[in-house]
């Protein structure tokens, strides 16, 4: 929940006195869910079944996609006050970065990629919990599908990183990458979702 909803709304499944508990704030309209979940997760226990039960189709004129940037100004704000309720103070610097790691674009500069990385091993070190360890390692292989533009400046950023031996990733997902930075595509172009639909990146 530090950077996403990791949650599918029509999934959950929760007693009656959660949602009497936990409601919907009107200020964060177009992710009340996100809001909602993130607020719950610091005092109730969340299990996630490792089975498909839910066919989602997902299509351009959806909410979802049509108000993608408004959506994306309240998540940010859900996102720093997820991390102030865990105890996290950031500098500006740090929730910009922070932000930069679920933004839904590229990213074009090195400074940003390796603020990243220093960031995100700072909130590994704070964790002991292996479980939130990985997640949090995990976002550092996402960092680096936005910086597909920056090229094999990325590749060998993405591999010297200490978070590189903390995330261990497999040679399927290291040679996907290589190929994007070999052809340094926008995430927000036509060909990048092409690929993230036939599951090359994520």
């Amino acid at each position: 929940m530090l950077f996403q909803n990791t949650l599918c709304h029509p999934t959950v499944l929760a007693r009656r006195e959660v949602f009497d508990r936990f409601r919907y704030r009107e200020d964060y309209r177009l992710v009340e869910d996100y809001d909602l979940f993130s607020r719950a997760c610091d005092e109730i226990r969340i299990a996630i079944i490792p089975e498909a039960l839910l066919r989602y189709r997902r299509h351009r004129d959806q909410s979802t996609q049509a108000r993608r940037d408004a959506m994306e100004t309240v998540t940010q704000r859900i996102r720093m006050e997820t991390l102030q309720r865990r105890g996290f103070s950031p500098s500006q610097e740090e929730l910009r970065l922070h932000n930069l790691i679920r933004t839904p674009k590229s990213m074009h500069t090195i400074d940003d990629l390796t603020g990243i990385e220093v960031w995100l091993c700072k909130l590994y070190d704070v964790h002991t919990d292996s479980e939130a360890r990985n997640v949090i390692a995990r976002q550092w292989l996402r960092t680096c599908i936005r910086a597909v533009p920056l090229g094999h400046v990325m590749w060998r950023t993405f591999r010297s990183s200490r978070l590189f031996a903390l995330l261990r990733p497999g040679l399927a997902a290291q040679i996907d990458l290589l190929a994007l930075a070999a052809s340094r595509l926008d995430y927000r172009s036509p060909a990048f979702s092409t690929l993230r639909r036939m599951g090359i990146s994520s």
